[in-house]
């Protein structure tokens, strides 16, 4: 059991150190200096809304508590920042276009599905008796139309998880609702993802590649992003997606 919560511990301070990197961190930089806290236990969450794409972050007592939206944050900390906005834009010569490095975006979206390859374990490890694999895959952060609702919330200050058990379903005819909760660490985890990762993460997606495909509503890795390599257009508007 010791080695066990080693091991735990261990996946938590690596899922923190790729956090960080998610963050695009100079090394000068401090997390505590730069990055918005997060205070869980101010959090609200709706579980009857069911309107496509909401989450907990939509809730309006959850944006009064937030210090910031997310949706912008990292996007603007590129396009303000000299030494990111070198190392993420150009110009293309020949007519002046600011383009996208897909390289750098893709590098950075590879680095998304490693974070959330780590994050998918501690889900798994951390929430009480392990999920079979169809429910912990089955996690949505939002509701959909083809999933349907989603099955992760915010409660007191930790991130629950709500799967179905269907053994013994051709007997009893009904299904078993398990709840599932994270425990504070692994909780900030996820919310920091949904809260300022995902949001940059789709945009950079839609500008380096002409793209608008959603990332998967799931928590989990969604693989190798589709590009040419090199550049990719700025929008025609000039500016950063919301």
């Amino acid at each position: 059991m010791a080695g066990l919560r080693g091991f735990v511990r261990t996946q938590v301070e690596l899922a923190q150190v790729e956090l960080e990197g998610l963050f695009l961190l100079h090394e000068e930089e401090t997390r505590e200096a730069v990055v918005p806290r997060l205070a869980l236990v101010e959090l609200a969450d709706d579980p009857t809304n069911n309107r496509r794409g909401w989450n907990f972050l939509q809730d309006h007592r959850t944006r009064a508590a937030l210090p910031t939206t997310g949706e912008q944050w990292l996007m603007d900390r590129v396009v303000a920042t000299d030494w990111l906005r070198a190392e993420w834009v150009g110009v293309r010569p020949h007519d002046h276009q600011v383009m996208w490095h897909t390289t750098v975006v893709d590098a950075y979206l590879g680095q998304v599905d490693q974070f959330l390859e780590r994050l998918l374990l501690l889900m798994h490890l951390t929430a009480g008796q392990p999920a079979r694999a169809t429910e912990l895959l089955g996690i949505r952060h939002s509701n959909t139309v083809c999933g349907q609702h989603r099955n992760l919330f915010i409660e007191h200050g930790v991130v629950s998880l709500v799967t179905a058990y269907h053994k013994g379903y051709s007997m009893t005819g009904s299904t078993k609702i398990i709840h599932r909760y994270l425990p504070a660490e692994v909780s900030e985890l996820v919310v920091y993802y949904l809260w300022l990762i995902l949001p940059f993460a789709r945009a950079v997606q839609a500008l380096a590649h002409g793209t608008r495909q959603a990332r998967s509503p799931l928590p989990v890795a969604t693989g190798p992003q589709s590009g040419s390599g090199g550049m990719g257009q700025w929008p025609a508007a000039g500016g950063a997606p919301a």
